[in-house]
């Protein structure tokens, strides 16, 4: 009797080698935040090619220093057409996906949101959402930089891909004697408090202006460690904590 019930025991579901020391992580998933202009696309220019690039922002793309395949959103349905392609597969001849804009996302998805209650609801005016509508909208923007972030460890080897997605820059302050505090601002005031948790990698970029000689240079600065006022952080330690931007290539290729 012992021996049947032994044998009727079921085994684990999803059973993989996780953590340190298990398999080799070989794809990087990385959130650029920084003001306007601050250089945040041209930057993903320099990583690991071919680039698909997801272009939210209409004109951010235009800044791109050669042509690489992708295409400029018109509307939050075609972001999740090609999520859902890369998640079946559809990337194992593209290196590195690139979303480039959250917030323009975030505005993207509150005016179809909108939209939506205000036809299928009834509500009066799609640019008043009640409160329902914007937990919609938070809950679908979660999950859905959680499953691009996801596609750099797809269980299709093969088709995994580096991410690596842009995001304007935030200051709080909690009060008068306190230092801004500088962190990525997706739109959403309940997604900025968690974003950085869902990525390995966040740096925060800014033009130098000058370098260490007072020379005008076009080089950019990087942040890739929290400090006490800026939100950024390496997980995989392939960064310096404070330095010039390099090419991303070189960088993530380092284990």
């Amino acid at each position: 009797m012992a021996e049947e019930q032994a044998r009727q025991v079921p085994e684990l579901p999803f059973m993989e080698n996780l953590g340190r020391g298990g398999e080799e992580v070989t794809h990087k998933d990385h959130l650029i935040f920084g003001r306007s202009g601050a250089g945040k696309t041209y930057w993903i220019s320099t990583a690991p090619q071919p680039i698909y690039l997801i272009s939210i922002d209409p004109r951010g793309h235009m800044t791109f220093p050669y042509q690489t395949p992708g295409f400029v959103a018109q509307n939050v349905n075609q972001v999740l057409q090609a999520l859902a392609a890369l998640e079946a597969g559809a990337g194992k001849e593209i290196s590195t996906v690139a979303l480039d804009g959250w917030d323009w996302f975030y505005n993207m998805l509150t005016r179809e949101m909108g939209w939506y209650l205000h036809n299928e609801e009834g509500t009066k005016d799609p640019d008043l959402m009640p409160i329902h509508g914007y937990k919609k909208v938070n809950n679908l923007l979660f999950n859905t930089i959680r499953r691009f972030v996801n596609l750099t460890q797809l269980h299709d080897k093969e088709a995994r891909v580096h991410f690596i997605s842009t995001a304007l820059d935030e200051r709080l302050k909690e009060d008068d004697e306190a230092e801004f505090l500088v962190r990525p601002n997706v739109g959403s005031d309940t997604v900025n408090n968690q974003i950085v948790k869902l990525f390995s990698i966040v740096t925060y970029i800014w033009p130098l202006g000058k370098d260490n000689k007072g020379n005008e240079t076009d080089d950019r600065g990087v942040i890739a460690d929290e400090v006490s006022y800026i939100q950024a952080k390496d997980r995989f330690g392939i960064f310096p904590k404070m330095g010039v931007a390099g090419k991303l290539e070189e960088l993530y290729n380092q284990n």
